[in-house]
């Protein structure tokens, strides 16, 4: 729900080429990494309280781990680069697939990507170039646009979404 209001507000990158870098990136936490940072910080209310070192420990391990898996999450996208090829014909009602061409610096985790709306699952990038299809269903005939291309990825951890609308 937060990301369907979030995605309203971004404004989508437009032409035939896309370099991912900090201004076109975006990143959230997850329901499970809000869940991690609230008992990181209960657990550091609690060792506060009860003045002891091991929970502190445990809270601070805890609370610079979910800071480094935010830095880590958007590393993962940072640097992509993407290219839209020529699709090929298809006709009305038939999936066609959408090529596009990823160049990587090296190996990326768990890449999602997919139209708006299209659930898309996880996928490893390898270094080097690559090319990917998305499927996708054509509506009607004629020339068309596919649509907003959302690529993502929760890795490593899991505590942090990062996305880019293109």
């Amino acid at each position: 729900m937060v990301f369907a209001r979030a995605e309203q507000l971004i404004k989508p990158h437009r032409g035939e080429r896309l370099r991912l870098g900090l201004r076109s990136l975006y990143i959230l936490p997850t329901r499970f990494g809000l869940l991690w940072l609230a008992g990181g910080g209960l657990l550091l209310l609690v060792a506060i309280q009860s003045q002891r070192n091991g929970p502190l420990l445990l809270s601070f391990l805890m609370l610079g781990l979910w800071l480094l898996a935010l830095h880590l999450t958007q590393f993962n996208l940072q640097g992509l680069e993407l290219e839209a090829l020529a699709p090929s014909g298809g006709f009305a009602g038939e999936m066609v697939t959408y090529p596009l061409l990823c160049r990587s610096r090296c190996q990326r985790d768990a890449i999602q990507l997919g139209l708006a709306g299209s659930a898309a699952t996880p996928q490893p990038l390898a270094a080097g170039e690559s090319v990917l299809s998305v499927p996708w269903r054509a509506g009607r005939r004629g020339l068309q646009t596919p649509g907003r291309l959302r690529l993502q990825t929760t890795a490593p951890l899991g505590l942090f979404v990062c996305w880019t609308l293109w």
